[in-house]
Formats: C-alpha cells, sequence, structure tokens
C-alpha cells in the first residue's frame, strides 16, 4: 500500500520527526515489544507514520547497521517517500550487499521511470540470491512493461517453480500469455487468481481480453465500462474498453456492433457525409474568445482572427477570466483601440464556461464560435464553418480539423500509449501546406459527428439556449462541456459536423499546467460518466474516433504529414 506525497510532507518537518521519535520511544519503552513486532502492529493498523517513527527510534538506539536503515527503507516506500527510501537503502548497502536492498532500489528505479536500472538492480538482487521471489516477480513486470512478454513468462515461471501459490506471479504469467496468444494458459492463471479475490480490478482488465479473445466483445465492453466508471483515473480500464470497441469493430461480427450501438440510450445513426455548399449571405458571427494569462498564445490568436476571418467577422469578444495585470492591461489597450473588439470581464477566475457564458451574454449574432485562446485560425476558417452550419436546418453546431482535437484530429486519433494524440503547432511554412491539402477536400466534407471537441465550435444560438447551453455547474473549467452539450444536441434532434476542409491549430492548455489539466480532464470524465453511464458515453466517444470518413481523409493527408516530419504523441 501506498501513502501519497502530499499526505507525507508533515514528515519532513523536523518537528514532526521529532514527535514520532518521542512517541514510539515512550511505546517500546511501555510495552516491551520488540521493534519488529512494533513496527509490524502498526503496518497491520495502516498507521504507517507510526512504523516509521519506530524504525527511526531503533535507528537512534542502536545506531547505524544494515538492519536499522533496511527497517526506515521499507517503511519509507509503503509511504511514498521514495527519494529518502532510495537513500535508506544505498545507506543499508553500506553494510550489506543484499537481494531484499537492491530489489528495493529497483522497485524505486522502476517508479522512477528508469526500467534499464531497475532490470540492473534486479539482476544484481538475483545474483546474490538466485531464488529470491520478489526479484523474479519484479523482473517479469518490468519485461511486461518493455512488452518483452518471452522474458516476463520465463521470471514469473522460475517464481512460480519455487511457490505455486504466488498470485503476484499468476498475474505476470497470465499477462505475458495473452501478451504470446496463449489465452487458454492465460485462463488458468487467471481462474486461480480470481478464486483468491486477489487484485480483482487487474483480474477484470485480463477478463476484458479473453472475452475479446473469445469474441465475447458485448460482454468484453460492458466489463471494461464498468471498470471505467469503478476506476475513472485508470488508463488501464479505459485502453480496455477502446480495445473492445476496436476490435468488435474490426471483427466479422462488426454489423452486430451497430446493433449493440443503437441499444444503447444516446446512440442514433447518423447520415452520411455531404458535399460543402456555399452560403451567400451577409449574416456576420461573433467570437467568443476566454483568456486567462498565456499572453503570447492570445496575441497570435487574435493576430490571426484578424487577419483571416474576412466579413464574416461580427464582433470579437473577448473574456478576461482574472487574468493578472499585466495581461489585462494589454487587453484592455487592444479593446480600446479597436471597435470590433469587445472586453468582457469576471471579477474573479472562474473557468472556460462560465467565461464563455458572460460572452454569450454580449452576442446578439444568431451564431457566435466558442474559441480557445491558443489557437490560430486559417483562411476562410469563418466562412466554412458558417456554410456549413446553415448546410441544413436541422444542424446545431460544427467544428474543424485541428492537430490537436481529439477525434476531430487531421493525424492519429489515439497515441502509443492509449490516449488521445496530438501535436505541437506546426511553423508557418508547414500551416500553409496543410492549408492547401486540407481545403482542396470539398467533396463530403461535411461529416456529421455524435459529439464535437470544445476548443473551436460554431453554435446556432438559438438552438443553443433551447438547450441551456453549456453546463457551468458540472463542467465550470471545461474539459467535458461541449461533449455534455453534443449528447444533448443530438438528443433534441439537432446535427453536429465536422468540416474536413477547415483547419484550426490549437496548442492545448496554454494557460494550464499539464498537471492542471490532467486533474481537469479527470474531473469531466467522471462527469459524462456520472451523467449518461461509461457505456453510453464511451460508446459515443469511440463512435466518433473511428469515423470512416474523417479515417480516409486522415490517410489522404499523411504524405504531407510525413513529409514535415509531424508526429503524433499523447
Amino acid at each position: 500500500m501506498t501513502v501519497s506525497n502530499d499526505t507525507c510532507q508533515g514528515l519532513e518537518n523536523s518537528d514532526a520527526i521529532a514527535d514520532l521519535l518521542a512517541r514510539n520511544r515512550a511505546k517500546v519503552v511501555r510495552t516491551g515489544e520488540t521493534i519488529d513486532a512494533l513496527i509490524a502492529q502498526y503496518l497491520k493498523e495502516g498507521n504507517f507514520f507510526a512504523a516509521l517513527g519506530a524504525a527511526m527510534v531503533e535507528l537512534e538506539r542502536v545506531g547505524a547497521g544494515y538492519e536499522t536503515y533496511a527497517r526506515i527503507a521499507r517503511c519509507e516506500m509503503i509511504l511514498g517517500l521514495n527519494v529518502r527510501a532510495e537513500r535508506s537503502w544505498t545507506e543499508a548497502l553500506r553494510f550489506r550487499e543484499t537481494a531484499q536492498a537492491y530489489t528495493g532500489i529497483g522497485t524505486l528505479n522502476f517508479l522512477q521511470g528508469d526500467t534499464g536500472a531497475a532490470i540492473a538492480a534486479f539482476q544484481k538482487a538475483l545474483s546474490l540470491e538466485a531464488t529470491n521471489l520478489e526479484a523474479l516477480e519484479s523482473l517479469s513486470a518490468a519485461h511486461l512493461y518493455l512488452e518483452e512478454p518471452l522474458a516476463a513468462r520465463r521470471y514469473a515461471d522460475l517464481a512460480l517453480k519455487q511457490d505455486s501459490e504466488r498470485l503476484e506471479s499468476r498475474l505476470c504469467r497470465a499477462r505475458a500469455e495473452i501478451a504470446l496468444r496463449n489465452h487458454s494458459r492465460a485462463e488458468r492463471d487467471v481462474a486461480f487468481v480470481r478464486a483468491r479475490r486477489y487484485k480483482e480490478h487487474e483480474v477484470w482488465l485480463l477478463e476484458v481480453d479473453l472475452l475479446i479473445h473469445e469474441e465475447e466483445f458485448e460482454s468484453a465492453m460492458f466489463l471494461a465500462a464498468q471498470l471505467c466508471e469503478k476506476y475513472p483515473e485508470s488508463r488501464d480500464c479505459l485502453d480496455a474498453f477502446r480495445r473492445a470497441y476496436v476490435a468488435f469493430d474490426e471483427s466479422d461480427r462488426c454489423e452486430d456492433l451497430l446493433d449493440f450501438l443503437e441499444g444503447l440510450e444516446h446512440f442514433t445513426q447518423l447520415p452520411k457525409p455531404r458535399d460543402r455548399v456555399d452560403t451567400r449571405t451577409d449574416k456576420t458571427v461573433d467570437v467568443i474568445v476566454p483568456v486567462h494569462n498565456a499572453w503570447r498564445a492570445v496575441e497570435v490568436c487574435i493576430a490571426s482572427l484578424k487577419a483571416t476571418s474576412g466579413p464574416r467577422l461580427g464582433r470579437l469578444i473577448l473574456v478576461n477570466d482574472a487574468s493578472d495585470a499585466k495581461v489585462r492591461d494589454k487587453l484592455v489597450a487592444l479593446a480600446a483601440c479597436d471597435d470590433q473588439i469587445d472586453l468582457v470581464e469576471t471579477t474573479r477566475q472562474s473557468g472556460f464556461s462560465r467565461a464563455l457564458a458572460c460572452g454569450v451574454e454580449e452576442s446578439r449574432a444568431p451564431a457566435f464560435v466558442a474559441l480557445n485562446s491558443d489557437t490560430i485560425v486559417a483562411n476562410g476558417w469563418l466562412d466554412k464553418l458558417y456554410a456549413a452550419l446553415r448546410s441544413e436546418p436541422q444542424v446545431a453546431m460544427v467544428g474543424p480539423l485541428s492537430n490537436n482535437a481529439g477525434w476531430q484530429n487531421y493525424g492519429p486519433v489515439l497515441g502509443q500509449s492509449g490516449g488521445f494524440a496530438g501535436s505541437r503547432i506546426p511553423s508557418a511554412r508547414c500551416r500553409e501546406d496543410l492549408e492547401a491539402e486540407i481545403s482542396g477536400r470539398t467533396r463530403q466534407s461535411l461529416v456529421p459527428m455524435h459529439m464535437l471537441h470544445g476548443f473551436c465550435v460554431l453554435v446556432d444560438r438559438k438552438a443553443y439556449d433551447a438547450q441551456g447551453g453549456v453546463d457551468q455547474e458540472l463542467f465550470p473549467e471545461g474539459y467535458g462541456e461541449f461533449q455534455d452539450l453534443s449528447v444533448r444536441m443530438r438528443a433534441a434532434g439537432h446535427g453536429l459536423v465536422a468540416v474536413a476542409d477547415c483547419v484550426v491549430f490549437h496548442e492545448r492548455g496554454a494557460s494550464l499546467s499539464s498537471a492542471r489539466r490532467a486533474a481537469l480532464s479527470l474531473a469531466g470524465r467522471k462527469s459524462l460518466y456520472a451523467r449518461y453511464s461509461a457505456l453510453n458515453y464511451l460508446c459515443l466517444e469511440m463512435a466518433s474516433v473511428r469515423t470512416p470518413a474523417l479515417d480516409d481523409f486522415r490517410d489522404d493527408l499523411r504524405p504531407v504529414l510525413d513529409a514535415w516530419g509531424i508526429r503524433a504523441n499523447d
């Protein structure tokens, strides 16, 4: 069991350490227990700080040695104090080289992402003790991570020859057998571990893969969706669902997938892609850009808007969402010298959705664009989006393609590690080539979608108001607000369209740290699962990911991406 580093910060305070030492000295003197028995009791009770305190008392009482530092290192690893634990194991090795110490250091190396150093440490542990079960299991897990299932199975087998009841080794071997397509062998290990109720969610993940192999795709998707709801922070659960969906879609039973989807609450079939149409009207569109700091990105975004939007642009409404004073001063100056720019300000930082709502209140146009401030728009973008919006009466929202827009990517949608892929905004010359190539795709360029990505969406104001707009309470800072609105729009009979001959480049999260983006993305996913169920939402998401018309377009564009050396990443 590991406790988060946040929980442990108090331990870094010398007063907190002194208090732990004092309390544990008294405990040892009062009870007369051996230190190892006392630590074991604390660990059993989940009192990990007290266990560490007891180990530190022993270090103070008997002095430095292998056993005293090893006790401390084990407690520090349980608490997630990895830097301290590595120091303690290193101190322990000064007194004696043991398999236990090298396995501990290897585990810490693995957690830090240094798999090579981890394997070297585990191998050193085996050189000292060839039958060390923890080192064998750790090597099996490390080779699974490196996608080397033969080596992983070999080390798991060595551990199980010594102890056939070793559940972690059974799990490792099952994973290796599935990777090697030895599903019947994997099933035996899975059944063995399942019967003992060990690491149940990991066993369920393996069962998803076994169900996929047996072409029980519906059951695999149900199980994976349940895991996603129970463990929404787990990438493994999400990956399992996506594997099941893709396998179903690519199987000989792909027609059954459509029947399955049509049985869901929020899924309806989409019409076929259509050719782009020209709209000859002088109606203008307002563009609403919420801004929170990141001035360089904002400046580039506004410059591209002014240069490429043409007469279709009505008002450019900038919503200053509590930026710092320097950015605010620049926004005020910008609005003061440009009659087309309106500046709206929030009293405190409220997040994208609420800032957008402030901008919508200021707009009187029949349609508006919700646009992220870290975007660069291309020539003709607004005319193309508006023509798509007015292509058929029921269309309520449209969006372009991009380098960072999930299922609206012009490149790969999913990365190698399973997350949504993307790439940096290309250079100016590369953007020109991409714009030319993308703009040339006019046939069947209006692609009906189940959901639209929220980085850039042109919205019909009447339909927007009828649906109550984006949900500011459930998605105050964005990250799911337009997926949610997409589902509600479709349920009300409206259409959504991706415009495949229009591109808007997107940096993604310029005003947020990567940690903050990850936290908001997780919160948004939890909210979407809660509102629609994981099964319903994930099927809509994957149906958007696997849009054949956009896949064909990506294939056509690949030579241009390859020529510029553009590679997607998670």
